[in-house]
């Protein structure tokens, strides 16, 4: 039996990346919990222009952060790559802080250890 995590109280920080036919219902969950004190990271398709996102994450988000790209996805054994999205994606920040202003911050992509090595180039794998 699995949960229904809209229905569920989100505890502490939280990370999201919501089935996108029910995006909507999870940006509403995650503004809910951010009101109430949490903090949270979600993996959103990036569509600015669309009503859902201007009503739900514009001016309620405490930041999105548009990568440089579009990512690419791994099956569950992690190795495995899969067919990325045909559309671009975004981390929406959710806090408690909430000033009817969301802040974009574009970023470059990839994946670095705490000496800035990309890990793909260390694996042989081209970046």
């Amino acid at each position: 039996m699995g949960f229904d995590a809209l229905s569920l109280r989100w505890e502490n920080d939280f990370w999201c990346n919501p089935p996108f036919d029910l995006k909507q219902l999870f940006i509403k969950k995650a503004f809910e919990e951010a009101r109430a004190g949490n903090s949270g990271m979600m993996l959103l398709p990036y569509e600015p222009a669309t009503g859902w996102w201007r009503e739900l994450v514009d001016g309620k988000a405490t930041a999105i952060y548009e990568p440089d790209g579009r990512y690419n996805f791994y099956d569950i054994d992690g190795v495995t790559k899969k067919t990325g999205v045909n559309f671009p994606s975004a981390f929406v920040l959710w806090t408690p802080h909430f000033t009817h202003y969301t802040p974009k911050i574009p970023f470059s992509r990839g994946v670095a250890d705490e000496l800035g090595i990309n890990f793909r180039m260390r694996l042989g794998e081209a970046a």
